[in-house]
């Protein structure tokens, strides 16, 4: 799972934490308790597409509309124009955002059952990672007992040793430190490989 892929790219200092992976097509929990994976704690809900969908509803727009809505905080100007300008939709973005990780981050939090007293810290990956308006809401919703920390705050390395550049990367990193030729990310969004040549 991407969640494994992902731990391989974690600095090894790192020994107890949760994983989110968070795309587009989902977002994957796992726990890694004294730097062994914990399998049966592996959870799966929505992705980032989901609240795109919401979005949509919400402005009501047509999902393309609503994919630019998303990745540039605007929205067309409801009252139209000349020039249809379009204005600011931060608000309706986080009011999207806010009610979507309500609704999934209960599930994975409770993945957490038998090992709550260990896990102090969450590790974030994935596309969300750069965006700004999702991460800080999903800060304010986890609980303050637990460190949040996205891989922005990493020095992490890829397999031959170069800094790794983008969140949205870990996964296929995370592949190829398997000792794979070829690491694949079939994401969503887009396919996100890593190549020996």
């Amino acid at each position: 799972s991407s969640d494994l892929a992902v731990r391989n790219v974690i600095p090894k200092e790192a020994t107890t934490y949760a994983i989110f992976q968070i795309g587009g097509g989902d977002w994957q929990s796992m726990l890694v308790v004294d730097g062994e994976i914990c399998v049966d704690t592996h959870t799966r809900v929505a992705g980032v597409n989901n609240c795109i969908t919401k979005l949509a509803e919400h402005l009501d727009v047509s999902p393309k509309t609503a994919d630019k809505a998303w990745f540039t905080n605007t929205k067309p100007n409801p009252n139209g124009g000349i020039d249809n300008q379009w204005i600011d939709c931060t608000a309706d973005k986080a009011k999207v955002i806010r009610g979507f990780i309500s609704a999934q981050l209960p599930q994975l939090l409770n993945s957490f059952e038998g090992h709550k007293d260990r896990i102090k810290a969450i590790v974030i990956s994935g596309g969300a990672v750069n965006d700004d308006t999702f991460i800080n809401i999903l800060k304010d919703e986890i609980p303050q007992k637990l460190r949040v920390h996205t891989f922005h705050d990493f020095e992490c390395m890829e397999p031959n040793g170069g800094k790794l550049m983008s969140a949205s990367f870990t996964c296929a990193f995370g592949i190829h430190a398997h000792g794979v030729d070829v690491g694949l990310d079939i994401g969503n969004a887009y396919l996100k490989g890593v190549f020996d040549v």
